[in-house]
């Protein structure tokens, strides 16, 4: 009762609002809020410098849903099954089970378990109340590693201690208590994940898809694998289980550090493109799908790129781990020990943290008067992430291409695993398309022609050539 009420007095999410055709109430919610923020701070806001356009429509079917977890973004839907499975192992199987722990191998009273039972719930309270800011401040991916692994490692510790029969009903509890803290913060943000890495449009679903998957998975077995064990009342037996929950736990922090997206600070729309967006763009009309390459602005169609780039990705052509420049660095020393020595022509920029910044060109430099070049510093020519087109590594090729061409830079940061320590220019996507499609457009050099030499058909039953070996 308490939450309908509370869900009655939260507002609806303005994305969905006008996805769903609700556009003029998500108008006046956001009004409403940027009016209360400028209000209560005295500051002016930063008007937007983005727009986006979407196709509305009314819901989003299972089909639709399937096709994106599986499709378009496979690495991610294993990382949400993983993380989702391990925590729902765990949860189920030592919350449903925690009872019986407690009377068979500790001979505790059935009246007093709820005495247990509270200490193990304030730990599960604890751990996101206090660790939550550190995930939006360190990370999602590193936190959520760190929470699951940890966690993992102290249900290993635990089990073996168990099985050596050193432990009694207060220190079994405390334990839990701490394992906990760390693993509901990690579970919490885990759920949390799920709605940020996939197309805004189906982020509801996508969290009721996977924790389907993941109870179906981990919680259903968790607590029958573990009921049996209890029923041996063997602490050996028992420790087969912690050890199991352990390796889940430990295993889906390893692969959100290989495969996980860092979300924290990121618009939504940067992490996963709205399927709506795409839609609408393909509605514009056979006229208005096409973008110009090449230096004599050849006019290609999505269509073309579609099918020549098929089944490739941004991360098949991508520059991993690029030279880097520091911000601070003078323009002059730029030119002379990077550009000259390396010849690269777009460098991602470091802060002083170590994270990417921006991007800069040699074009950005070279428009300035040479004598200013000693009084700047990269930092001052940059372009800024926030201003920068910044990629997904998993977005099909033919789309990033075209979005590069509609660009000042024609370069673009790539978000890989989170990071953003890849690049992406359009000379190499160019000459992907040029080699696949057969377009000469002068990116593989010489000067383009339209079209290159189509090879010769053999006849059927006809030998190539003149029979002679060469």
């Amino acid at each position: 009762m308490i939450i309908l009420f509370v869900r009655r007095n939260v507002p609806e999410s303005p994305r969905w609002m006008f996805i769903h055709r609700y556009d003029g109430e998500a108008e006046e919610l956001v009004a409403d809020i940027e009016r209360q923020v400028a209000e209560d701070t005295g500051q002016v806001l930063i008007p937007p410098d983005r727009t986006i356009r979407i196709k509305q429509r009314k819901s989003i079917g299972l089909g639709t849903i399937a096709k994106v977890v599986f499709t378009l973004y496979p690495r991610r839907t294993i990382v949400c099954l993983s993380l989702l499975t391990g925590q729902a192992f765990l949860y189920n199987a030592i919350f449903f089970t925690y009872a019986l722990v407690l009377t068979k191998f500790y001979h505790v009273g059935t009246g007093s378990v709820g005495c247990y039972i509270l200490p193990f719930a304030l730990g599960n309270f604890a751990g996101p109340l206090l660790l939550g800011r550190w995930f939006d401040t360190l990370g999602r991916k590193p936190m959520i590693a760190g929470t699951y692994i940890i966690s993992g490692v102290l249900l290993l510790g635990t089990g073996i201690l168990f099985q050596q029969g050193q432990l009694n009903a207060f220190t079994q509890t405390f334990a839990w208590c701490v394992i906990f803290f760390f693993a509901s913060a990690g579970a919490s943000a885990a759920y949390l994940t799920v709605s940020e890495v996939f197309p805004m449009e189906t982020r509801a679903m996508a969290i009721a898809f996977f924790y389907a998957f993941g109870t179906a998975l981990g919680g259903i077995s968790g607590p029958a694998i573990f009921g049996g064990l209890i029923q041996s009342g063997k602490p050996s037996a028992l420790f087969v289980g912690f050890a199991l929950g352990a390796l889940l736990m430990i295993g889906a922090g390893l692969v959100e550090l290989w495969l996980g997206v860092e979300a924290a600070g990121r618009e939504l729309e940067d992490i996963a493109a709205p399927l709506s967006a795409r839609e609408a763009e393909k509605e514009l009309g056979e006229n208005a799908d096409m973008f110009t390459l090449g230096r004599d602005r050849r006019i290609v169609r999505t269509t073309q790129a579609d099918a020549a780039l098929t089944g490739r990705r941004v991360a098949d052509v991508m520059v991993r781990d690029p030279m880097t420049v520091s911000d601070d660095m003078p323009l002059d020393r730029f030119i002379d020990d990077v550009f000259l020595t390396q010849r690269h022509t777009a460098y991602p920029v470091l802060g002083a943290k170590g994270d990417v910044i921006g991007l800069l060109t040699v074009r950005d430099v070279l428009e300035l008067p040479r004598e200013q070049w000693a009084t700047l510093v990269v930092r001052d020519r940059m372009h800024p992430v926030d201003d920068s087109l910044v990629i997904d590594a998993d977005e099909p090729l033919a789309e990033a291409l075209r979005d590069l061409a509609r660009t000042d830079i024609h370069r673009a940061l790539v978000s890989d695993h989170g990071h953003l320590h890849s690049l992406l220019s359009m000379t190499d996507v160019a000459r992907t398309f040029e080699v696949l499609a057969g377009e000469d457009i002068g990116y593989i050099g010489g000067t383009p022609h339209g079209r290159f030499s189509q090879a010769q058909e053999t006849p059927t039953g006809a030998a190539a050539g003149d029979g002679s070996e060469s």
